[in-house]
């Protein structure tokens, strides 16, 4: 009746979802720069935005005076785990890998960098990113840390919370748009950040084949393929046959594809997997380990030898000083 129609509520159904568990569990971050930073360091703040998303903060925009607890207090309601912050010296750029909100945080002196638009102009074919290709978070690759190092094991368990777990029983591989390779190279001590964009290619086909499992459904390649005659007329076109349209990967590089992937590649189908850097390159050293939010007890340093566990007991009660007066 017309009571009961008013009394009823309208619910929008669009804007109420309920967030499961799963999404509770998505590690999020912060990434800013701290303090005045050049140009190049500015920008490579948005290249490693772009790296860490889609779950981060990809608009946000830190001004001078904010301060870190300015973070911290926003990120709980976002329910950030990590910060990422960037700053410069007069001895060059750092990169500061924060837990939120306790800690440990771990301290980069930056050496080298590239940014990713430098990567894509030394490469010969840059990939073109799509929208899709930061829709899903990368995977993650370690190589090279030592467990039994306690700094390395560390940072090994730090970087990796960076980014969600996979699960090998429900993976969709068309997610897997991206990889991130981070490198330690035990020699010189460095870490190596790399990014790859990821594509599979079948094997054993000509490029006119390719191009005709490749294209979407549209009316552009429907017409086309509507003028022809024979669908030979695809793969004898003048190019397609030459020894350079005809691929020739080693059935030792081709992988059987467990699922349907992009761009032509079938599940059970031989594909090859080429990877193309998107940037940006980072070639950093571990300086300073500290058990809190960038402040507390220092665990590790790279320019001060070990700690004895007296000196250990009088620098945290320094740090639980400083707690104290600041409150």
């Amino acid at each position: 009746n017309v009571a009961s129609m008013a009394i009823r509520r309208r619910k929008k159904r669009r804007t109420h979802r309920t967030q499961t568990l799963e999404n509770d569990k998505i590690p999020r971050s912060f990434v800013f720069a701290k303090g005045h930073v050049s140009t190049a360091a500015s920008e490579l703040v948005g290249d490693i935005k772009r790296m860490m998303e889609p779950h981060t903060a990809s608009r946000l925009k830190a001004r001078k005076r904010n301060r870190l607890r300015d973070f911290v207090h926003v990120a709980g309601q976002f329910n950030v785990n990590f910060f990422l912050v960037v700053s410069c010296t007069e001895r060059g750029t750092y990169l500061r890998i924060a837990r939120v909100p306790r800690g440990p945080t771990l301290q980069y002196r930056v050496r080298k960098f590239s940014l990713a638009s430098d990567v894509a102009t030394l490469l010969k074919r840059p990939h073109s990113p799509a929208s899709g290709d930061f829709a899903t978070p990368p995977l993650l690759v370690l190589h090279g840390f030592n467990k039994e190092v306690k700094e390395q094991q560390l940072a090994t368990v730090m970087l990796q919370g960076l980014f969600p777990p996979i699960d090998v029983g429900t993976l969709n591989i068309k997610a897997c748009r991206r990889v991130v390779l981070i490198h330690h190279d035990q020699e010189t001590g460095f870490t190596h950040v790399r990014q790859y964009a990821i594509a599979a290619a079948p094997t054993g086909m000509s490029k006119g084949v390719k191009k005709v499992l490749r294209a979407p459904t549209s009316a552009k390649m429907s017409a086309r393929l509507a003028s022809m005659e024979d669908i030979a007329e695809v793969v004898e076109r003048a190019g397609f046959m030459s020894d350079s349209g005809v691929e020739t990967d080693m059935d030792n590089d081709a992988v059987t594809m467990p699922q349907d992937y992009r761009r032509g590649a079938r599940q059970t189908q031989q594909c090859a997997i080429k990877l193309t850097e998107l940037g940006p390159r980072l070639e950093m050293e571990l300086v300073k380990v500290q058990e809190g939010l960038a402040d507390g007890v220092v665990l590790y340093h790279k320019h001060q030898q070990e700690r004895t566990p007296e000196e250990l007991q009088a620098l945290e009660a320094r740090a639980k000083a400083r707690e104290i007066a600041r409150a």
